[in-house]
């Protein structure tokens, strides 16, 4: 029972992929010619689909033990603004590393075969997303790092004997991520934004034909789902999937400005690889700045200790690279400067974790720990800078609690719990965040509305109504006490501010059919007082008195929609 049936160890090198929507559009336009060959792929693909489920089936009848031992360079992702830009998005999905190893259970049948778990192991290290240029040779000239080198830890364990041993779930995930943090500025948004646009615009409208096999694949499906039915119908319940995710930390860091808000860092390494460096004969301009960019290339290469130069080369075409565009400003490898740093927001301890049951039952909770709004312009002592936070509290409840099931009759039901937290509003603030998102949104281009295809009668069925789906949808979401405070200046604790308190509770439930809606607001209060809050209380003049508000709303086929509004006694108080 020691023993494995196969062993297998691998290793692999770093392969290099340049993803361009324009030439998978007309790869796939190419394969639409050949319909027949096509089915028979398709036919091909379930025949294919449903002997390797007949054999994992028989795998876990018959305990067959697999030995793994992976190591791969993880491919560098290039997405290019278009296919004429030498300027694009690089992911370096880093190292991959996948080993596993058996273990038995005290849990024996009636045979006296022990329980067996495949136990798998997977880390990813050195996760990447940068934003790069290349030059016309296919080398990286310049790299501007938005996420950090990050690590990914994720076990997985197979209960290889789930026929007759339920007791534990047929498949287990645990995930950790390490904190993640992302920094962006205007110009990195502007680029980002300008890629995911100019290479996804790039498609060609291409005819979808149906697919003849779909309805033989959905046919299989249903039957495998009736069949899971029947057996929960019987008590034949287990679980299929067990999952929980952790993640220690998520920063997103705002910075303003574009090239200026970087500054070189490769002159550290400039006289050790110069020497090595090649530059092509060009132009004098493009000559006297491509050995620098070299010099840049190689000494970010050399900190990793892992990745070699001729990893960063993408090939190019002569052609295209005569008329290829750089979206770019032209400053070398850069960092990030705490001067133009604009805001930061941070997710602390987000945690996710869940059951799926063998009768499609599903049950997942998520938890948010906190939610952190920083105010990190430079030379800000004294001031107010933490713009949100979870109110102070003891115990380990989180700021944000979402539960989400979903029945075996597919009716769903949600409920949201956000705790008391701290919310600092300054309109001028607020005003800057919001143009950096919205002042480097890209051009849309001017080109013609594309032609919608035809819509194809449908038989009408007499019976659609009664065959309606008749699954029910409840949310519930409820909100503990927020303070939003409207500041009238940053610069001091004794700012005077506006203060609103309240508490919502709103419960939503809706079929196919009918909805209600009620929503109830309770402890609504608006006070005028000084934001320290060692002088709030003794500074606090109401503006409004307590007072709460109810909603109710009802919509039936039978009736007309109705609205319910209730509004307890209001005491507003304005004095000049």
């Amino acid at each position: 029972m020691q023993c494995v049936d196969t062993s297998i160890t691998l290793t692999f090198g770093c392969a290099r992929i340049v993803f361009l929507n324009k030439f998978v559009s007309d790869v796939l336009n190419w394969v639409d010619k050949f319909q027949s060959a096509k089915a028979a792929v398709a036919s091909a693909s379930v025949a294919a689909a449903a002997a390797a489920q007949a054999t994992l089936q028989e795998a876990y009848e018959q305990c067959s033990r697999i030995s793994l031992s992976l190591t791969l360079r993880a491919p560098l992702i290039l997405i290019p603004q278009d296919s004429c830009s030498l300027s694009g998005l690089m992911v370096d999905l880093g190292q991959i590393t996948i080993n596993n190893k058996f273990e038995m259970g005290q849990e024996r049948n009636e045979l006296g075969y022990p329980a067996i778990y495949d136990m798998i192991n997977l880390e990813l290290h050195n996760i990447k997303l940068s934003r790069v240029e290349l030059t016309t040779r296919g080398t990286m000239k310049r790299e501007y790092e938005l996420l950090q080198p990050i690590s990914l830890t994720l076990t997985i364990c197979r209960n290889l004997t789930i026929s007759w041993h339920k007791q534990r779930p047929e498949i287990e995930v645990q995930a950790k991520v390490a904190p993640v943090k992302i920094c962006l500025c205007e110009e990195d948004l502007l680029v980002m934004l300008t890629v995911l646009q100019d290479n996804l615009g790039e498609q060609v409208t291409n005819t979808m034909v149906e697919d003849s096999n779909t309805s033989e694949i959905s046919v299989k499906v249903e039957s495998e789902k009736e069949i899971e039915m029947v057996l929960a119908g019987h008590g034949h319940i287990f679980t299929k999937i067990k999952f929980s995710f952790t993640v220690e930390a998520m920063t997103l860091a705002l910075f303003t400005g574009g090239g200026d808000a970087h500054v070189t860092s490769t002159t550290s390494n400039e006289s050790s690889n110069g020497s090595s460096s090649k530059p092509s004969q060009s132009p004098s301009d493009e000559s006297s700045g491509q050995h620098t960019d070299i010099v840049a290339a190689s000494s970010l290469l050399g900190e990793s200790g892992k990745l070699q130069s001729p990893t960063h080369i993408f090939y190019v075409s002569s052609d295209e690279s005569l008329r290829a565009h750089s979206v770019f400003s032209k400053s070398g490898h850069k960092i990030m400067m705490a001067k133009r740093a604009l805001a930061e927001v941070s997710l602390q301890v987000v945690r996710m974790k869940g059951t799926m049951m063998s009768d499609g039952s599903l049950a997942a909770n998520l938890v948010l720990f906190d939610c952190i709004l920083q105010d990190t312009r430079p030379d800000q002592d004294g001031f107010i800078t933490r713009m949100m936070e979870r109110k102070a509290r003891s115990g380990e409840r989180g700021m944000v609690d979402l539960t989400y099931r979903q029945e075996p009759s597919k009716d769903i039901y949600v409920d949201v719990r956000i705790s008391g937290f701290v919310l600092v509003l300054h309109l001028p603030y607020l005003l800057s965040i919001q143009r950096f998102f919205t002042d480097n949104l890209p051009q849309q281009p001017d080109s013609p509305s594309p032609v919608k295809p035809k819509d194809t009668p449908k038989p009408k069925n007499d019976s659609s109504v009664d065959e309606r789906p008749s699954n029910i949808m409840t949310v519930r979401v409820k909100v503990e006490q927020p303070d939003i405070a409207l500041v009238e200046d940053v610069s001091s604790l004794d700012t005077s501010c506006i203060i609103l308190h309240a508490e919502v509770n709103s419960d939503i439930k809706q079929t196919p059919m009918s909805q209600n809606i009620s929503a109830s607001i309770a402890n609504l209060q608006m006070y005028t007082c000084c934001y320290n809050p060692q002088n709030r209380q003794k500074t606090l003049a109401q503006i409004l008195n307590k007072c709460e508000l109810s909603l109710l709303c009802s919509v039936t086929p039978s009736h007309a929609e109705h609205v319910d509004i209730k509004l307890s006694q209001v005491d507003l108080r304005v004095s000049p």
